[in-house]
């Protein structure tokens, strides 16, 4: 986790330790880039006790070992890093993470990386072990460099859009543009020009990294790979940009052969979800967002997915698509309607099979988050009262019903003109979005131009507003409501209980169930995911006992049972 760290500055891990041969393919005096983040502008900024970012750092567990100097480039304001390991055994052991053509991160000019004598090709030995290969560039633009009269716009880097290649021999891999549209960020509103675009980072946000998958099989040869880095050539009529300059981390990580063949991992929920990094399209009562990962060896081409809220009934529904080793897809879940969301406000998300067979790891099958509920409202008559600024033609403004029917829709506004829209909406879900193409709110303090608009939802029996937007909210306001349906938790009075004893087992175990009915599944797996025994035992609200002697060898495994809403999972150990 890094939190508030200055703009500009990195996170690096320089090791201390050189005597570990497991880990001889690094150095102490080589610096590794294992994130980025750019501090917000701080006037009149209040995080509150703060806000999370989280950095999947697991490719630099073998630097994160021993001795380590971290540093993340300033002293002016406080940090706070805390590293939080997961048990568990990742896709595949890195063999060597390689840093082609500069170490940790460098500042480069923009015309040298264009004539490419700043990152020119790169001939690379991999390691003797090495079965998978991903290159991951972090870049970031920066400076206000032109050839213009009187320093015109445009400038470079921060603010002019390149595009960005990777080649293996003379083959282009990828090419990807990182210029970001900075209105949607999470941490807002700030001071300062928080919502302009730049190349690749926006003020109060991490950087994020493109990752490419490179097949080992057509571009490597004798063990050997020529690696390159490109980028758009400097504009000829305006030559003074190639001064501006970008910050660069660019890593070539190297695996073993993976561990599995057919395994998806549940790799995070985007919603429902409270971690603030998602909070722009949170609360919902709509579908759910999940991401899934390809951590086995084959290509990832369809996965089950079983998903439910606590104390509901779950769904089901097969993705299908194509995915290389550890590439990622954001995976939207269909609910049949909205009394899904009936239950405890926790969302939990399996992955129950990977390439129409059983999936290999059951550790990376689950996830589950808290999640906090959308506003009621106790009233079916609301009013939408908006108030355009002097830009109104940058707004849109809608409400649609949970099948996403459009019950309002405001555009083609008059300026600085109030629209108060009563609307009678039945039990349901609903979700309100505001856009603006000029990505600066009803408000903002660089644009003293556009005036100041508003937006409130008012009782249709009342003048009292329910909700009020505020005005500087960037490119867009997304609210989802309810009326009538509170979506309140829901308590069960039957408990479940779910035991095995005697453990530490030396041979036989019983499990014990306790309040479920019906048929409850059973599955054991060892902790590298091997299923090792499944069954069923049929429960009608009691308790229910059977016993199990399945003559299993000294170790650790786990014991899961489910009945279709609710899994427990516990470990079993067996000795001797």
């Amino acid at each position: 986790y890094l939190n508030g760290i200055r703009k500009d500055s990195t996170a690096i891990v320089r090791d201390s330790i050189l005597h570990n041969r497991t880990k001889s393919w690094y150095s102490n005096t080589v610096a590794y880039e294992i994130g980025r983040y750019i501090t917000p502008y701080g006037i009149n900024l209040n995080m509150g006790d703060g806000k999370t970012w989280i950095y999947d750092v697991t490719d630099y567990y073998g630097i994160l070992q021993d001795t380590v100097h971290l540093a993340s480039g300033t002293n002016l304001e406080l940090q706070d890093v805390r590293f939080a390991f997961i048990k568990g055994a990742p896709p595949a052991r890195v063999t060597h993470i390689g840093q082609p053509w500069f170490k940790g991160h460098n500042t480069k000019r923009f015309k040298d990386l264009a004539d490419n004598t700043s990152a020119a090709p790169a001939q690379v030995k991999l390691h003797p072990d090495t079965r998978q290969l991903r290159l991951r560039a972090r870049l970031t633009g920066h400076g206000f460099q032109t050839s213009n009269a009187g320093g015109a716009y445009p400038h470079c880097c921060e603010f002019w859009e390149n595009t960005h290649y990777f080649y293996a021999g003379n083959q282009q891999l990828a090419s990807w543009k990182i210029f970001q549209e900075c209105g949607y960020n999470p941490l807002y509103p700030q001071g300062g020009t928080w919502t302009t675009p730049r190349e690749g980072w926006c003020p109060g946000d991490m950087v994020p990294d493109k990752n490419v998958y490179v097949d080992l099989s057509r571009y490597a040869s004798g063990g050997n790979i020529t690696l390159d880095y490109g980028i758009s050539p400097v504009p000829a009529n305006n030559p003074g940009l190639g001064l501006g300059d970008y910050v660069m981390s660019l890593q070539a990580i190297e695996y073993a052969d993976p561990g599995r063949e057919n395994d998806a991992e549940l790799y995070d929920i985007i919603r429902p979800t409270d971690q603030f990094y998602h909070s722009r399209i949170n609360p919902v009562c709509s579908n759910p967002a999940i991401i899934i990962r390809n951590a086995g060896s084959k290509p990832l081409t369809t996965a089950e997915i079983r998903y439910y809220v606590a104390g509901g009934k779950a769904e089901i529904y097969t993705w299908n698509g194509n995915l290389q080793f550890m590439e990622t897809e954001t995976v939207t879940l269909p609910i049949s309607g909205t009394d899904f969301w009936n239950g405890k406000q926790v969302f939990t998300a399996v992955i129950t099979g990977a390439n129409n067979t059983t999936d290999e790891y059951a550790l990376n099958d689950t996830a589950s988050v808290h999640y906090s509920i959308p506003d009621n409202f106790s009233t079916d008559k609301i009013v939408v009262a908006f108030r355009t600024n002097n830009s109104p033609s940058h707004n849109v403004l809608t409400i649609q019903n949970f099948n996403g029917d459009t019950l309002l829709l405001r555009n083609n506004l008059a300026a600085n003109h109030s629209y108060n829209d009563t609307l009678l909406l039945p039990r349901g879900c609903y979700t309100l979005k505001l856009t603006d193409a000029g990505h600066d709110g009803l408000s903002f303090w660089a644009n003293p131009g556009q005036g100041t608009g508003s937006l409130q939802i008012r009782s249709g029996n009342s003048p009292f507003p329910l909700k009020t937007f505020g005005a500087d909210f960037g490119a867009e306001i997304s609210y989802a409501f309810s009326t009538g349906f509170p979506m309140e938790v829901y308590d069960s009075d039957k408990p479940f209980s779910f035991e095995v004893f005697p453990n530490p087992a030396n041979g036989a175990f019983y499990i014990r169930l306790s309040g479920y009915t019906g048929n409850v599944n059973l599955q054991l797996t060892n902790l590298i995911g091997q299923q090792i025994m499944t069954d069923a035992v049929q429960c009608s609200g009691g308790i229910s006992e059977k016993k199990y002697d399945l003559q299993l060898t000294a170790g650790i495994y786990l014991l899961k049972a489910g009945d279709g809403n609710n899994i427990s999972t516990l470990r079993l150990v067996v000795r001797d």
